[in-house]
């Protein structure tokens, strides 16, 4: 999690959470700058990355299920704020 502007406006709750457990952006980034940098057959394709190592993720990121269900509610809730014309927009057709 980056300590970014997204929580300025949230609760104290949020805000303290963002604060004690979120990285600097400076931070964060410093693991995309490795993948743009490093060679790329010191990478694993298809790996999630973090603090410039392969990182295990949740059971719950390969659910193929769930996620067409995040992407029809994404589209529900910000569906009228996308341009028809913009390449997003392709998803609510």
């Amino acid at each position: 999690m980056v300590r970014t502007e997204l929580g300025k406006r949230a609760g104290w709750m949020s805000r303290m959470i963002f604060l004690l457990m979120g990285k600097s952006p400076e931070k964060d980034s410093q693991t995309l700058s490795y993948l743009m940098e490093e060679a790329k057959e010191n990478l694993v394709s298809g790996e999630y990355y973090s603090d410039k190592k392969v990182t295990a993720t949740t059971p719950q990121s390969y659910d193929l299920e769930a996620g067409s269900q995040l992407l029809d509610a994404v589209d529900t809730y910000i569906g009228k704020y996308i341009d028809p014309h913009s390449p997003l927009s392709a998803r609510l057709d």
